[in-house]
């Protein structure tokens, strides 16, 4: 049994992936009550944007929760679990990045989910 105590990298990330679920939803629950209170139209950008990175920052979730449940043993298991935890990453990342110019309520909490999710060379890599 893996033990995650708070100086295990993997709970630090989980807890700091927790705390940004919890922030998309308040960050949801306030953009669907200004859509419902001075919006006419149904679509709303900034919305979506957000549902969509919560939905990544779930799937994330989930992956690095399965990571921390692998025994050492297990090493190819992990390394399945690397990948798609690496995909995730780059999802989430993506769906930042292309939400960004829709958002202008919520900026400071998708500002922080991007500090968290970003890593050197992911920019270069979406632009190419």
């Amino acid at each position: 049994e893996m033990d995650l105590t708070h100086d295990d990298p993997f709970s630090t990330a989980l807890q700091r992936l927790q705390q940004l679920q919890g922030d998309f939803a308040e960050a949801i629950q306030r953009s669907e009550l200004d859509t419902w209170t001075f919006s006419k139209e149904v679509d709303n950008p900034e919305l979506q944007g957000l549902a969509r990175i919560r939905g990544h920052l779930d799937f994330m979730a989930q992956q690095l929760a399965a990571l921390g449940e692998i025994e050492e043993a297990h090493k190819a298991e992990k390394n399945v679990v690397l990948e798609k935890m690496e995909h995730a990453r780059v999802e989430l990342f993506t769906a930042i990045d292309s939400a960004m110019p829709n958002i202008s309520h919520e900026t400071a909490i998708v500002q922080a989910a991007l500090e968290f999710v970003e890593l050197p060379g992911d920019r270069e890599r979406l632009r190419s």
